[in-house]
């Protein structure tokens, strides 16, 4: 279960580094979070919809910038992401 958290996260903050020049998170970010997750075909599209909420909603405009940067997000973040993904990891499983 560790190694699934582990990867979506990483998967996340990669989608999520590649977002809008702003470091903000908008609509456009969303749209292109879920066009990433489900580009290798690996992930439906309710999963990569949860994906992309989770992420947006978890992470603030200062850990956008940091993870942008090459950083890491804040530990709260990080706990508020690793918490608000089980029901993405939940579909994931049973599909």
């Amino acid at each position: 279960m560790k190694r699934i958290l582990a990867g979506i996260f990483a998967a996340s903050l990669i989608a999520v580094s590649c977002g809008g020049d702003d470091g903000g998170v908008g609509s456009n970010d969303r749209d292109a979070l879920i066009k990433m997750f489900t580009a290798e075909g690996d992930m439906s599209q309710e999963v990569a919809e949860c994906m992309a909420d989770v992420t947006i909603d978890t992470m603030s405009d200062e850990d956008m910038k940091s993870i942008m940067a090459g950083g890491d997000p804040s530990a709260e973040s990080e706990a508020a992401f690793t918490e608000a993904i089980m029901p993405c990891i939940e579909l994931e499983m049973g599909s």
